[in-house]
């Protein structure tokens, strides 16, 4: 479940007011194509729904294990990046473990575009801790995808969000 965790944390993370972010990295065989995510800003905050959904192409077949390596920051005074530490930010990943959010997929994942189906996460009993730890702010993610094999780099995403403490209005 420790995946789970890390996508949700990239999840909560991937959203910005004029959300950004771009691939990172050169060529690799994932290219994404499109992120949405909703609501603007993220809400750490308990009950809060954020929706996800996607787009990317696989250029050529990949394999099937994988390691998942997070790189945060936030953004400080004078608009200077400090990284985050992140203890668990490498974690290993399967292609099963991506397959599941991709309708009919199989692995080794063919070449093709692949759609990620809107998915919504409800934030409920938050540890006091996350709330406490993460500020609001501007962050970077910087998410990239290694074959465990050879180390070359799979995928690589970078994003710019921003946290709020607020729940969205609307929502109860």
């Amino acid at each position: 479940m420790a995946l789970g965790q890390i996508f949700l944390f990239v999840v909560l993370i991937s959203e910005v007011g004029a959300f950004s972010w771009s691939n990172c990295g050169g060529s690799t065989p994932i290219n994404v194509k499109e992120i949405n995510l909703s609501p603007q800003p993220i809400p750490l905050a308990e009950g809060a729904n954020i929706k996800f959904s996607g787009k990317f192409k696989l250029d050529s077949t990949t394999g099937t294990q994988y390691k998942l390596r997070l790189s945060l920051w936030t953004k400080g005074w004078f608009s200077m990046w400090i990284p985050i530490p992140c203890p668990k930010c490498d974690q290993d990943v399967k292609c099963s473990d991506i397959a599941v959010f991709l309708q009919g997929a199989t692995c080794p994942l063919p070449s093709k575009e692949y759609v990620v189906e809107e998915r919504s996460f409800h934030l409920s009993n938050l540890p006091g801790f996350l709330t406490a730890l993460v500020p609001e702010g501007d962050y970077c993610v910087k998410a990239k995808l290694l074959d465990k094999g050879s180390n070359k780099p799979v995928a690589c995403v970078e994003a710019y969000p921003q946290i709020t403490k607020t729940k969205p209005s609307g929502e109860l």
